[in-house]
């Protein structure tokens, strides 16, 4: 008895908005797998991410588990270190993660993680129609 096909999934396209959590990519560090989830389920509610996001999704998560290993180093090793004649200096780690909580802030701002970032961002809409279908005399949309 042969089996029933089942109709394919259409194919994700780099307009369609993200609607529900996807799985981590294989690509994630462990510690940025681990924010994924968190991550990309807010987004999808919100829903202010496309499919054409999603490298810049990975990037937040690689940008966020940064901030959390340079913040236990903090915590573990102190803000300061031994410099010069037994001086103590700030520990290198420092500005790095100051560096790394700006970027991290400006990139949950441009998904509209954060209030004032929601003020500019809006949930996104699928567009009426596929305007690469237009080029090659299709709109399939």
């Amino acid at each position: 008895m042969a089996k029933k096909s089942t109709p394919a999934k259409a194919a994700k396209t780099a307009f369609d908005a993200i609607t529900e959590p996807l799985p981590a990519p294989m690509t994630l560090s462990a510690d940025a797998a681990t924010e994924w989830p968190g991550i990309i389920g807010t987004l999808a509610q919100l829903g202010t991410a496309r499919h054409a996001d999603l490298r810049a999704i990975e990037l937040l998560c690689e940008v966020l588990a940064s901030e959390r290993q340079l913040r236990d180093t903090l915590a573990r090793e102190g803000l300061t270190i031994d410099g010069a004649n037994d001086n103590a200096k700030a520990h290198p780690g420092a500005k790095l993660l100051e560096s790394t909580r700006n970027q991290a802030h400006r990139l949950l701002s441009d998904f509209g993680m954060i209030p004032r970032g929601r003020v500019s961002v809006k949930p996104l809409a699928p567009p009426k129609e596929n305007p690469f279908a237009n080029l090659i005399g299709k709109n399939t949309r």
